[in-house]
């Protein structure tokens, strides 16, 4: 929290709102405080410290105080985004994971939008000035070339010739899909069960601690024993080795407890297997950090 809160506050005194333009006229102290801030967003402990919150209104509420328009039930991830005052977010909008977002080159920023509904999934790019249209779809690796436009209701993917890759217009799906579609839209709108999702998910998080406790056990027990200075060391260094077994071994456990064994099957969107996929995200996100 302490970490997020510098970066907040830090953007807005050295910075403040940023506006698309020209950087012709900006001057060296300028340049350097919008070093500061980009080198703050873009450091991994800031980006663990929020990968947690995942899906969560945490996570949009920072990107809000960072400069972010964002609107309502959009399902955000830990999107690398320098210049958050340039971005623009719709009304149930959905991310992927590893998404990039360029809002400024060499010379100048440019805004980037992204209407209602879109989803703009895992390791996408989008280049400055680029505009995703509602209800768009932007598949996987897909690379937005600057100022690019997405018409409504069309799926896109990739990169050619410079360009993302146009593959066709959305369909109405089959009934099953529909049905899946409508009852998703119905839970989102669901006042008790946003909150509840999000509340869970904050609990879980606030949880993550424990686990990185993990860590530091075998120090805490070579300290707490009666036993001289330079064997203690000798005994942290043994059991490090013990821990990274323990680590496998509750990561395992966890995995078997929440989501057990992975098979194929429709997960209702803010049911409770959709609950615990998250939970499992943030579990084996913590353990990678570790």
């Amino acid at each position: 929290a302490a970490l997020v809160t510098l970066t907040v506050v830090t953007k807005w005194l050295l910075v403040g709102r940023v506006r698309p333009g020209s950087k012709a006229d900006e001057g060296s102290w300028s340049g350097m405080c919008h070093w500061v801030v980009r080198t703050l967003i873009e450091r991994d402990d800031f980006k663990e410290a929020l990968e947690g919150f995942i899906n969560t209104e945490v996570l949009r509420f920072v990107f809000v105080l960072l400069g972010a328009k964002i609107g309502r039930r959009a399902s955000m991830d830990m999107i690398q985004c320098t210049t958050p005052d340039l971005l623009s977010i719709g009304d149930y909008m959905l991310f992927g994971s590893k998404v990039g977002i360029l809002c400024e080159d060499e010379g100048k920023r440019k805004a980037v939008q992204i209407c209602r509904g879109a989803n703009v999934l895992d390791n996408c790019v989008l280049c400055p000035g680029v505009t995703v249209g509602q209800r768009a779809i932007l598949g996987t690796n897909t690379l937005a070339a600057p100022g690019q436009y997405f018409p409504p209701d069309t799926i896109n993917t990739g990169n050619k010739g410079g360009q993302a890759v146009f593959l066709r217009k959305k369909g109405k799906g089959a009934p099953a899909t529909v049905a899946l579609e409508a009852e998703a839209n119905r839970r989102l709108e669901s006042i008790w069960t946003w909150t509840a999702f999000n509340i869970g998910l904050c609990v879980v998080a606030m949880l993550e601690p424990a686990l990185r406790a993990v860590k530091t056990l075998p120090f805490i027990l070579a300290l707490c024993l009666p036993i001289p200075f330079t064997e203690s060391m000798c005994l942290a260094v043994l059991t490090m080795a013990l821990e990274e077994f323990v680590e496998a071994a509750l990561l395992f456990l966890l995995k078997w407890a929440v989501i057990g064994a992975f098979k194929e099957r429709e997960v209702v969107f803010f049911g409770l297997e959709h609950f615990k996929w998250m939970v499992w995200l943030m579990v084996s996100s913590t353990f990678n950090h570790l």
